[in-house]
């Protein structure tokens, strides 16, 4: 484990004051030691002008005072403050993690541990063998000039496929999705309307942001953020979208957005409308008797979209609302309901289907339940409450945090989560030592924090064994490039419930973590189904992408 640092370099700027509440994420969040002039994006709460910010050992200088951006003015419709830190990475930065600490005008302060990451810089590494073949032009005379070779055709920007939302008004800001293929660091995106561009906060440009490889387009395109300011003085009409690598590389969508004037609305192209998918909800239990309020994700949501129950036991008890390419899910519509579930609602799964105001409709099924009153639910103070597309597969492990409950008892339900960071897309999920089971249907879930996209849990309800032999359990997950963490003694079963929930949030710090798979071997492990029990070695099975709420304490 990499020693935490606590030298802290403080850079302070005087103006208003502000209490600073939590320090909660940093992106990006890893740098190479001398990757020189960066801007890391860093959220929490209680930002305001005149705080200053700090980061933990050597090596990393501020170039530029902090930028202070409140939530109320984020165009990306994320939560929380957010800073824009310009600072300088040299090549003798310190490798390991860095603790962030922003510390305002009024002198409140908080830390972000392990925030940024700075690994070793990126070598050059020289020829380990010499040519092999003898030189094709004759040794050249002094003063001439030899042939330069000729470059490889440029593999940069080669098409646009489409941009959500497709119209704004004229001087509207919009979060514009903009989807196609090959989109790197550093492309530029321009309109051919007049008066178009970046959204400015106190006066900047913000930049915009890539996604390579984006779930909602099966990994085969990749998505630009724009925050676009369309001008009030913008001409009404089609616009075409053009994206610039840095190579040179261009594309350039015909029509994909269109300028109308304030209040109007564009007529509707043949088929639009249609509702495409609901890809996950949040949460994935409803408690009988209390009301909900829903969050479901997916493609194709539109405004005035309603929401409908397998059972009639789940109403709204207020409109549903749409929002389009939702800032937390890049490429995914999302829509919130709120509901009460009646007291005597059916037990059991729930399908969901969202019917577009087109009358077009998606079926989800069984991707919620409702559970009883005296259900083990998680707090609503416990939960990882955004989540979008997991972690790529070759994701490494960096830690299991904790796992909650901290003790069960045999011949009870066991709902378990798995909190820690990294946990990858197709991760499984290894218990030592017997005595569980998975009901039918049951695999582990995964999720992710919102803020913190590191920052993971696995939710799985398992059933202990009325047999079960008392004692304390080992959990290991295992992303799929094979890098693992265990967790020694996670959890026990008892005869008599002590201890449920970690009380802090905390892990016992005589329990250690190593990179061993104590239970069986994940070779021919599934990342979708359910492989059967192995009695006496232990419990494995392939995680799912779709989201749920955990157990895990927020950290």
């Amino acid at each position: 484990m990499l020693r935490r640092l606590t030298a802290l370099v403080l850079l302070c700027l005087p103006t208003s004051a502000a209490a600073v509440d939590s320090v909660t994420g940093a992106s990006p969040r890893v740098f190479p030691a001398g990757k020189g002039d960066v801007i890391v994006w860093v959220t929490g709460r209680g930002f305001a002008d005149g705080l200053s910010v700090g980061i933990s050992g050597n090596g990393v200088v501020q170039r530029a005072a902090p930028v202070v951006v409140p939530e109320a003015m984020r165009v990306d419709g994320g939560r929380g403050d957010g800073i824009r830190w310009s600072v300088t990475i040299g090549p003798e930065a310190l490798v390991g993690l860095r603790d962030l600490t922003v510390t305002g005008a009024d002198a409140t302060m908080a830390t972000g541990a392990g925030l940024l990451e700075i690994t070793p810089a990126l070598a050059v590494m020289p020829p380990t063998q010499p040519p092999t073949q003898p030189p094709s032009q004759p040794p050249t005379q002094p003063g001439s000039n030899p042939p330069l070779p000729e470059p490889e055709g440029p593999i940069g920007v080669d098409v646009i496929t489409r941009a959500s939302p497709t119209y704004a008004a004229q001087g509207e800001q919009v979060n514009l999705w903009i989807v196609g293929r090959t989109f790197v660091d550093g492309v530029t995106v321009s309109f051919s309307g007049a008066g178009m561009g970046p959204a400015l906060v106190n006066g900047q440009p913000l930049l915009p942001k890539i996604s390579r490889n984006i779930p909602s387009e099966q990994a085969k395109f990749d998505g630009i953020e724009y925050y676009l300011r369309v001008g009030a003085e913008t001409p009404v009409g089609p616009v075409d979208i053009t994206v610039v690598g840095p190579d040179g590389t261009r594309a350039t969508g015909v029509g994909l957005f269109e300028v109308v004037a304030p209040g109007a609305v564009p007529p509707p192209a043949a088929g639009a409308g249609n509702v495409d998918v609901i890809s996950g909800a949040s949460p994935r239990a409803f408690r009988a008797g209390r009301n909900v309020s829903l969050w479901l994700w997916g493609k194709g949501f539109e405004p005035g979209a309603t929401v409908v129950f397998s059972q009639p036991g789940i109403r709204p008890y207020a409109p549903a609302e749409v929002v389009k390419d939702a800032g937390n899910y890049p490429g995914f519509d999302g829509i919130r309901s709120f509901l009460v579930v009646d007291p005597l609602a059916a037990r059991g799964p729930l399908d969901v289907t969202v019917i577009n105001p087109n009358a077009s409709q998606a079926i989800a099924p069984g991707v919620v339940q409702v559970i009883g009153a005296d259900d083990a639910i998680p707090d609503e103070n416990d939960v990882v409450d955004d989540f979008g597309p997991c972690l790529a597969a070759e994701t490494t492990i960096e830690e299991i945090t904790f796992v909650q409950p901290m003790q069960v008892k045999p011949g009870t339900p066991l709902p378990l989560a798995i909190v820690g960071r990294g946990f990858a897309c197709g991760a499984t999920v290894i218990i030592a030592g017997g005595g569980l089971r998975a009901p039918q249907g049951s695999a582990p879930r995964i999720v992710r924090d919102g803020v913190d996209p590191q920052k993971t849990t696995l939710y799985w309800d398992l059933e202990v064994t009325a047999d079960a032999a008392v004692g304390s359990r080992d959990v290991t997950v295992v992303n799929p490039n094979n890098s693992s963490k265990t967790l020694a003694q996670a959890f026990s079963i008892v005869l008599e419930i002590t201890e449920s929930y970690a009380g802090d949030g905390g892990v016992d710090e005589r329990v250690k973590q190593d990179d061993g798979v104590h239970a069986c071997s994940t070779s021919g492990a599934s990342s979708r189904g359910v492989l059967p029990l192995l009695l006496g070695l232990g419990l494995l099975l392939g995680t799912r992408s779709r989201g749920t709420r955990s157990l895990g304490r927020r950290r």
